[in-house]
């Protein structure tokens, strides 16, 4: 059975230099050319791989990537997504690294390179040269979060949760267990508000450490959500700089 590719790119050509370089590697595509056209094929046809353009008409691919991957978030084996974009490569970047996605590739690219990175997918699941991504924000979460509230409020609230963990890590061993499990539960809080997943999974598991007098064995766990932390936030910044990519209406 030949491995299937959703392509979703709204430029013709686009999706005929995509296909092109599918059908060398023995693939078959179907093409979406909106936001909301992918994720109805997503959702109800089986995909291996989709290649998703970031700035697609009625929605965007990033804010597309994030709700897919959060419908897949409970299961074991799911599509693999590599975001196409020709914009702010470097925010962008960063900022389908911290949904999840599996791969990036900036507009104009070689059929060569588009052959390499898809290659890179099929045989390691991923084709980012710093490893495999961990999906550290849910972008629906964000938005629901913050609805009505500017980056500035964004920035303020990051800027206490910063001042929380970076106190957890620094007075460890000197804070009681009820501190930990209070600033911890703190942590969780504006992670649930602000969308970032990954660390309101982790600060959960800490406090419930704390409770039980296990929470000293935590502090590895401590020490990388906090450096996750500064690059989960940089990527929510960068939701709030990209409107274009912004348009987050309810799920097809």
């Amino acid at each position: 059975m030949p491995v299937r590719f959703l392509i979703a790119d709204d430029m013709p050509a686009q999706q005929r230099l995509m296909a092109n370089a599918v059908m060398f590697l023995g693939g078959e595509s179907r093409f979406a050319a909106t936001g909301h056209e992918a994720l109805r094929l997503a959702e109800r046809e089986p995909f291996d791989f989709i290649l998703m353009d970031l700035q697609m008409p009625q929605l965007g691919g990033i804010a597309a990537a994030s709700y897919l991957l959060h419908q897949w978030s409970g299961q074991a084996i799911r599509p693999r997504i590599m975001a196409v974009t020709g914009e702010n490569p470097d925010d962008t970047y960063t900022l389908c690294r911290a949904v999840g996605m599996d791969g990036f590739i900036n507009k104009p690219y070689s059929m060569t390179l588009l052959k390499k990175n898809l290659i890179h997918l099929l045989t390691q699941g991923h084709c980012w040269k710093e490893g495999p991504a961990e999906r550290l924000l849910d972008l629906r979460q964000i938005d629901a979060g913050m609805r009505g509230r500017d980056e500035h409020s964004m920035a303020k609230a990051i800027k206490e949760a910063r001042l929380m963990l970076l106190t957890m890590r620094t007075q460890f061993n000197e804070l009681e267990a009820a501190d930990l499990v209070t600033m911890a539960n703190s942590v969780v809080r504006f992670a649930h508000h602000h969308g970032y997943v990954h660390l309101a999974a982790s600060m959960k598991s800490l406090a419930t450490a704390a409770e039980t007098g296990d929470a000293r064995a935590q502090f590895a766990l401590l020490v990388r959500e906090h450096d996750l932390f500064e690059v989960a936030s940089q990527a929510a910044l960068a939701w709030y700089r990209q409107p274009q990519m912004a348009k987050f209406v309810e799920a097809a």
